[in-house]
C-alpha cells in the first residue's frame, strides 16, 4: 500500500449516505488512513494505484483508478481509500473538508480499542421509516429520535462495551432509555441461547 503497519495511526472505515440524485441505499465503506509521520502519495500510487488518473471534484481532486481502490489525499497525514464513485460523491458531498456530525466518533477512537457510531438524523432523513412497522420494531422506535449513538469497546481486565445515544430533549431521551433496556433484553436473551447451545454441543456425544 505504500505505508507500513507500524507507519499507521489509525484506519477509519464508514458508510456514507447517498447523495441528492444518487440511485438510494448505502454506498460502500470508505477507509480513512492516519499516518504517524507524513506519507508519500507518489509511493502509495506506485503500490496500489499505479494506473489512477487525477480527476478534480469541486476545489479538490482525487486519484480515479477504474481496476481497483481509488484514493483521496486530505492532507499530509490522512487519505481515504475507496470505491472510484463512492469516493467521487463523498467528496461532492463536501466530504472531508470541515468537521462532521461524526467528528466525536473519532475523538472517542483516539482513547478507545474499538468505536463506532452512527449518525441517527442522517440515516432518518435519507430513509424514512415506514408509518406502519413491524411488531417486533415498535420497541426500538424511540431509538429513531437519537441524533448520534457511539458504541466504544475495550479489552484491558475484562471486556468492556458501552453505548450511549443522544437526544434533542429530556423526554425523547427517557424514551430512548427505555428502548436501549428492550435491546439490550433481546441482546441478553440471545446470548443465553447461545449459550445453551453451546453447552448442548459440548455435552453431544462424540463418534470414536
Amino acid at each position: 500500500l505504500g505505508v507500513g503497519p507500524d507507519e499507521i495511526d489509525r484506519l477509519t472505515a464508514f458508510e456514507p449516505l447517498p447523495g441528492p440524485g444518487s440511485a438510494g441505499g448505502p454506498m460502500e465503506p470508505l477507509i480513512a488512513f492516519t499516518t504517524l509521520s507524513p506519507f508519500d502519495q507518489k509511493a502509495i500510487l506506485a503500490a496500489a494505484a499505479p494506473d489512477a488518473k487525477e480527476q478534480k471534484v469541486k476545489d479538490r481532486s482525487f486519484f480515479r483508478n477504474e481496476h481497483g481502490s481509488s484514493f483521496a489525499f486530505l492532507d499530509a497525514h490522512t487519505f481515504l481509500m475507496g470505491q472510484p464513485d463512492q469516493l467521487e460523491a463523498f467528496l461532492k458531498q463536501g466530504g472531508g473538508k470541515s468537521e462532521g456530525s461524526l467528528a466525536p466518533v473519532l475523538r472517542l477512537a483516539d482513547k478507545h480499542l474499538v468505536a463506532a457510531g452512527l449518525d441517527v438524523e442522517a440515516v432518518m432523513r435519507a430513509f424514512p421509516p415506514p408509518d406502519n412497522l413491524p411488531p417486533d420494531v415498535k420497541p426500538f422506535q424511540p431509538l429513531f429520535k437519537a441524533h448520534l449513538t457511539t458504541l466504544t469497546v475495550d479489552l484491558d481486565d475484562n471486556l468492556r462495551a458501552v453505548a450511549q445515544a443522544t437526544f434533542a430533549t429530556e423526554g425523547d431521551a427517557k424514551e430512548g432509555a427505555a428502548a436501549v433496556d428492550n435491546a439490550l433484553d433481546l441482546a441478553r436473551g440471545g446470548l443465553v441461547q447461545m449459550i445453551k447451545a453451546l453447552d448442548r454441543d459440548e455435552s453431544a456425544p462424540r463418534s470414536a
